[in-house]
């Protein structure tokens, strides 16, 4: 018996993949042209690297240290699923 779940998963997957066949290549990788092997590898590399912090759920965590500049915190993008850690006195 196929469950709901299943069903919405193919139906979103669907939506999806056509999107994806139409995007363009990755920089550094061209239609017609083979993919240098370095190329390839770095960019499974950090797609696994952003691929597991997505299912680890951890926060990620960010120190700004306004010992030396005060102004080190304002320049900071606020995100979420982060811990900002500040040191020092920051403005």
């Amino acid at each position: 018996m196929i469950s709901s779940k299943t069903i919405g998963a193919v139906g979103a997957l669907s939506l999806i993949l056509p999107g994806l066949a139409a995007a363009a290549p990755p920089d550094g990788i061209s239609h017609g042209k083979p993919a240098r092997e370095s190329a390839v590898a770095q960019r499974f590399e950090a797609m696994e690297q952003r691929l597991l912090a997505l299912e680890s759920g951890m926060p990620r965590q960010v120190s700004v240290d306004c010992n030396g500049d005060a102004n080190a915190f304002l320049g900071t993008t606020i995100r979420s699923n982060t811990i900002y850690t500040l040191s020092g006195m920051c403005n």
